[in-house]
């Protein structure tokens, strides 16, 4: 499935970015869809610490990972596992969860890019995500 690039401000210019709606789900409780961006740079993904916190996520102290942003911020991330709901599928996953509240939800690599196709078609502003593994369910 296409979905547009969305339009983010910036100084000197506009960027258009690839942002996917995205409910979390961890057993029961779901969150409204919220924009997370796709990241073929990311190793791994990634949403704020709150988010586990507000849907009953176990993160796992004891292997805590420091993630190094682009601005080369560090930030002190815990992993945990949640089933992402794209139009496409339901994809189970672990995230690394860390930062404040108002910090942007990443989809990485490892292992969403293992589980669907992504193309990026910027010169179009647009971008497709096709399920590849027979792993995903719905």
């Amino acid at each position: 499935m296409k979905h547009p690039y969305y339009l983010a401000p910036g100084d000197p210019r506009e960027a258009s970015i690839p942002m996917l709606e995205v409910v979390y789900r961890n057993g029961s409780k779901s969150t409204p869809p919220i924009l997370a961006l796709i990241d073929s740079g990311a190793s791994v993904s990634f949403a704020p610490l709150d988010l586990a916190m507000w849907l009953g996520v176990k993160v796992d102290t004891k292997h805590r990972m420091d993630i190094r942003g682009f601005n080369n911020a560090i930030t002190v991330c815990y992993p945990g596992n949640v089933t992402i709901d794209i139009h496409e599928g339901l994809f189970d996953i672990p995230i690394y969860f860390g930062g404040k509240a108002n910090t942007l939800c990443i989809l990485g690599q490892d292992p969403f890019f293992d589980k669907a196709q992504i193309v990026f078609e910027r010169y179009n502003d647009l971008f497709s995500v096709n399920i590849v593994s027979p792993r995903l369910h719905r």
